[in-house]
């Protein structure tokens, strides 16, 4: 009897088991390499100093009156300066918060995939190991079988590797370029105009806003993105103002173009 096939049949096992194991927390050291510690250093430290001025502009404020939107009373000095102060803050909070995810997400991603291209190597070992044992122990008629077994897990081990991109060793250079093609696409979708329907929730209308109120929610909108302002931020949330600004502008001009301005 060969055993061959029990140990194939392990070892796959043990392959879908891995690939669904999901790793405790680790440290930011770990996850993060070089360029993207420095990133999140920096969206961390930027959350930080948001909040702190935030809770700073809130104590000073404490004697006013405070709105339902979660601003002051703006019919004194001291109140229109918080809330100038006040928006500021919670712009520059959003943008770190955000640039902190995409990070994130990143390393999650980097992660999974190493997990992934370890566990296949580990799967490969095994049933090259059993393969040789079997030709020691039984060569006259396990040759066959445990070279089927053997290909059945390359093929296995291709097709994770087809889902892995970049960070598999053994990738195609089809596959890479397939890969490369997807974000190519990606990229062009992104840079495309958003819809007549998005726009105006870009822009936090409704659909079929006048021209005025489009005007005015537009200036509304990227004063919070102008240049005096963003020069002051780190690079990573200047990119992420300037994309928005972008965005912005788009949604803008096809707002306009909508309703045949």
């Amino acid at each position: 009897m060969s055993y061959y096939p029990i140990l194939l049949f392990a070892a796959f096992i043990h392959f879908v088991v891995q690939c669904a194991y999901k790793p405790k927390k680790l440290s930011q050291a770990y996850l993060f390499r070089g360029e993207k510690l420095q990133q999140m250093e920096e969206m961390l430290s930027a959350i930080a100093q948001a909040r702190s001025d935030i809770a700073e502009i809130k104590e000073e404020g404490a004697k006013l009156e405070l709105r339902a939107d979660g601003l002051y009373d703006a019919r004194s000095r001291l109140g229109r300066r918080l809330n100038k102060q006040l928006e500021e803050a919670n712009e520059l909070l959003e943008l770190a918060l955000g640039g902190e995810q995409e990070i994130k997400e990143f390393a999650q991603k980097r992660l999974n995939s190493w997990n992934a291209n370890r566990t296949g190597r580990m799967t490969f070992l095994a049933s090259l190991i059993g393969y040789l044992v079997m030709l020691v122990i039984e060569p006259t008629y396990a040759v066959l079988v445990s070279l089927l077994a053997l290909a059945i897990s390359w093929v296995v081990m291709r097709v994770k590797a087809e889902e892995l991109g970049s960070y598999m060793p053994t990738i195609t250079k089809k596959a890479s370029d397939r890969t490369e093609d997807t974000c190519s696409k990606t990229e062009e979708d992104e840079e495309k105009s958003p819809t007549s329907h998005d726009c105006f929730q870009i822009l936090g209308l409704q659909q079929g806003a006048s021209h005025d109120e489009i005007k005015a929610a537009y200036r509304n909108a990227i004063k919070q993105y102008h240049p005096d302002y963003v020069t002051r931020l780190g690079p990573e949330l200047r990119e992420l103002a300037e994309r928005k600004t972008k965005e912005l502008n788009a949604a803008y001009q096809q707002a306009l173009t909508g309703n045949g301005d």
